[in-house]
């Protein structure tokens, strides 16, 4: 009797364990995503925006290119998006003279920070919904 009440103790022991270790883990895998992961795709996300924007304000003519603090946003913006938006362009041509590739740059941005890495965290630390 006493051995089979101290083996459900040491085995409930275990689980508090166990799930004290999963919950830590849960939570740094969370606390990267959101303090670091998140809010980068988020800059990232905008960045895109700012650079399509711009891009079409060139194209426009409604901003001067000899702005230099408006020359210099873009060159940054271009930077950044244009080895992730050149993947995109090896498949996609532009259709009429519009660039579509930074709409779908941006719905893999999101598809990414909305859905794949919350479901990658809870298929590894072995939550249900993943």
């Amino acid at each position: 009797m006493l051995g089979a009440r101290r083996r459900r103790t040491l085995e409930a022991r275990q689980l508090r364990r166990s799930r004290a270790i999963l919950v830590s883990g849960m939570s740094i895998l969370w606390a990267i995503y959101a303090f670091f992961l998140s809010p980068i795709l988020t800059m990232l996300f905008w960045v895109v925006i700012i650079g399509a924007v711009l891009s079409w304000l060139f194209a426009f003519n409604v901003v001067n290119r000899s702005n230099e603090f408006v020359v210099t946003i873009y060159r940054i913006t271009q930077a950044i998006t244009e080895p992730l938006l050149r993947p995109f362009r090896a498949f996609i041509p532009p259709l009429g003279g519009v660039d579509i590739t930074p709409i779908l740059l941006l719905l893999t941005i999101q598809f990414v920070n909305l859905w794949l890495l919350p479901t990658a965290i809870r298929a590894v630390v072995g939550l249900p919904g993943a």
